[in-house]
């Protein structure tokens, strides 16, 4: 009777534990309030992942791509959008967009057969345009049917993209020294404009005003290598209103992003910088100095008053983000994938 007894409790016991694990493993993947972040990982490892920190508990969870789908996300992921309440993640060494369930992080589809995307850009209802590091084309995607639609040609490769009005202007990052401007209601390039060298990142502000932050490439490089320089171009002739250059090329500049009131930018130039958009010159002091962080990519909160921060270590382990008050004081921090690289934002 007593064997009996032990034996019933020990069944008792471990289908209890494994009902645990499981509602651990589907409560890791409930994704409510918050945003997620994209892990880039190692170029030809496989290793990147995706995370979702819940701004209601503070809690952060890693690689829930594969937890909800017991595959890895892929190699080298970049960005992820939200269009349709549908999560669109580019994975470019792999050549492929996920479509996911942004709540239980389900894979529904794949949009494949792109060369190296880098950047996903909803313009309309239906249509969203992926930047490419090796195709001389911008691919257009269909957002409801979940196929490729067009191609844009643009003659350079593509990288980050902003929409203004009817246009999008997107930057040529590698070896290339230009911002293209398309009409997206005809979906073809209408102009390009001279910047420095190896522009990166661009947002707009609240006047329509376009800026550009180029990193000024490396020792060795192609078309040699300068100062970073941030750019201002009027949106409406395409004309550069304003071109600053940084002290100097010892530091890479990378990840302008503006606030969302649209009158502050902030960028990554070895330490953490902002300034306000009618400022003509660079800001004499950080906001927020670099000790032993590797500063990687910026994001200001679309609701909050947080700037959020990555720091992607030694580029091998996993990588940490930060979360900052606007006036740089930290708040939070949690450990996240190998090189954190982009956030997006998520209210179910």
């Amino acid at each position: 009777m007593k064997t009996k007894i032990v034996f019933t409790l020990i069944i008792i016991i471990f289908f209890h534990s494994c009902k645990k694990e499981y509602n651990d493993i589907q409560t890791q993947v409930q994704n409510t309030k918050g945003f997620f972040i994209v892990n880039e990982g190692n170029f030809t490892w496989g290793n990147s992942s995706l995370s979702f920190y819940d701004e209601q508990t503070h809690r952060v969870n890693n690689d829930i791509f594969y937890k909800a789908n017991q595959t890895v996300l892929g190699d080298v992921a970049m960005d992820m959008k939200i269009i349709h309440n549908r999560g669109f993640i580019v994975v470019n060494n792999s050549g492929l967009i996920y479509v996911v369930d942004p709540v239980t992080v389900k894979h529904l589809a794949t949009i494949g057969n792109l060369t190296s995307p880098r950047y996903i850009l909803p313009i309309n209802d239906t249509l969203a345009y992926v930047s490419d590091l090796y195709s001389r084309y911008i691919t257009v995607i269909h957002t409801t049917k979940l196929i490729k639609y067009s191609q844009i040609w643009v003659g350079s490769s593509t990288e980050a993209m902003i929409k203004v009005m009817n246009k999008v202007f997107v930057t040529s990052w590698s070896f290339k020294e230009k911002v293209y401007v398309i009409d997206v209601l005809q979906h073809h390039v209408i102009d390009s404009i001279i910047v420095g060298k190896q522009p990166q990142s661009i947002v707009s502000d609240k006047h329509n005003n376009v800026w550009v932050l180029c990193d000024g490439g490396y020792p060795g490089n192609p078309i040699g290598q300068e100062a970073p320089s941030l750019w201002k171009i009027n949106s409406q002739n395409h004309q550069v209103e304003r071109s600053i250059y940084f002290p100097s090329s010892q530091y890479s500049a990378r990840s302008l992003v503006i606030n969302f009131t649209k009158d502050t930018l902030a960028f990554i130039y070895k330490h953490i910088y902002h300034m306000a958009i009618n400022d003509t010159l660079l800001p004499p002091a950080p906001l927020i100095s670099s000790s032993m962080q590797n500063f990687y990519t910026l994001w200001y909160h679309p609701l909050k008053p947080w700037l959020i921060v990555s720091d992607a270590k030694n580029y091998v382990a996993n990588g940490d983000v930060l979360i900052y008050n606007l006036n740089g004081q930290q708040l939070y921090k949690f450990q996240s994938g190998v090189i954190p690289s982009a956030f997006c934002y998520y209210n179910k």
